[in-house]
Formats: C-alpha cells, structure tokens, sequence
C-alpha cells in the first residue's frame, strides 16, 4: 500500500502517531505532491499542535 493510504486510514482510526509517520514518509518519497504536507497539517490540527499544522499548511503554500 502507498504511505499516503496508510497515513489517511491510520488518521481515520484517529492513530494520529501513525499518521504521521506515514505522511513524513509519503514527503520523503514525493515532496512536491502538496496533498502530503495538508494531510500531516490535518493530523497536527486535530492534534491540536496548531504552530506545526501551520508549518505544514505554510510548506504547501510554498510550494504551490
């Protein structure tokens, strides 16, 4: 399975260390596919460790 899908069923479960692994891994493979860094923001906001999912909505940004 592709991380991407790992990290949204992990997220789905609320598994959110998982998730992020997942979705780190995911960028480490593709750092220009923006959806990657949004997902991980998702999962800091839900989180709530809003500076870092702000980091990551930032680095989408930047990148677009």
């Amino acid at each position: 399975l592709r991380k991407e899908t790992l990290g949204n069923a992990a997220y789905k479960n609320r598994n959110f260390e998982a998730a992020i692994g997942f979705y780190s891994e995911a960028i480490a493979l593709n750092e220009k596919e923006l959806t990657y860094y949004t997902n991980l923001g998702a999962v800091y906001f839900e989180m709530k460790e809003y500076e870092k999912c702000i980091e990551q909505c930032d680095i989408a940004v930047s990148k677009s």
